[in-house]
């Protein structure tokens, strides 16, 4: 539902007329002229940024483009972070992350994901690299984007030395390996598995990774942006 509403948002800035009720969208024919206004950076992108910043514990991240405007569901992600002790502030047209161990909630978290599916890897392999115990719900749709998400999730978490449950339309960790092993990993045709298990090695975890080019649809830079880190990440 978040992205249809970040959708009906940007039309509403461009000028149209809308009215939703329920799950019905009605919008009348009409005539506009679209302003200009600014498009802002990708919070879905930016998820892999906190998880980076949770797992350093050092880092220091400035992400332009982006504020709290409330278009996208996916900002969320500066919440969910928080728990993990990633503090977010704004600065003009940018944010900053950084680790604060001050922030980190004790106890098993809850994260409800069902509106915010793209949040998803980064989120429970943050969980898992910090070793934190977490109930993830409202997952069941995470079957259906670039591959099964919740199969490829497991699987990584698998070749770590892990296990994650699933136990209807939730995720649960609750079982940490002592360390974790090297991994090569074929992201399954899917960017953000891509991403969150390069960010994954900020723990320190040797991560080999194929086909580095599936991050080309929403990141193309991303390879070039981690380079700039000392990152136990090879590409083949």
């Amino acid at each position: 539902r978040s992205y249809i509403t970040m959708t009906l948002k940007i039309m509403e800035l461009a000028g149209f007329q809308i009215s939703m009720a329920d799950n019905c969208i009605l919008i009348a024919n009409q005539q506009v002229t679209p302003p200009n206004f600014e498009v802002e950076s990708d919070w879905s992108s930016a998820a892999f940024w906190y998880q980076f910043v949770a797992h350093s514990k050092s880092a220091k991240i400035i992400l332009t483009g982006l504020k709290r405007s409330g278009i996208q569901g996916d900002e969320c992600v500066a919440d969910f972070f928080e728990k993990l002790g990633v503090r977010t502030s704004q600065d003009s047209g940018s944010i900053i992350i950084q680790y604060d161990s001050s922030l980190l909630s004790s106890g098993p978290l809850h994260f409800d994901l069902k509106d915010v599916p793209d949040l998803a890897p980064a989120l429970i392999l943050t969980c898992f690299g910090e070793r934190v115990p977490a109930v993830f719900t409202g997952v069941n749709h995470l079957k259906f984007k670039e591959s099964d998400r919740i199969k490829s999730i497991a699987s990584c978490i698998n070749s770590l030395g892990g296990e994650m449950k699933v136990v209807d339309d939730a995720i649960i960790l609750n079982d940490f390996p002592e360390s974790f092993n090297s991994v090569i990993v074929n992201p399954f045709n899917d960017h953000r598995i891509a991403m969150a298990m390069a960010m994954f090695s900020a723990t320190g975890t040797s991560v080999t990774l194929s086909d580095q080019n599936v991050v080309n649809k929403s990141y193309p830079e991303f390879w070039s942006h981690i380079e700039l880190f000392d990152l136990p990440v090879t590409l083949v």
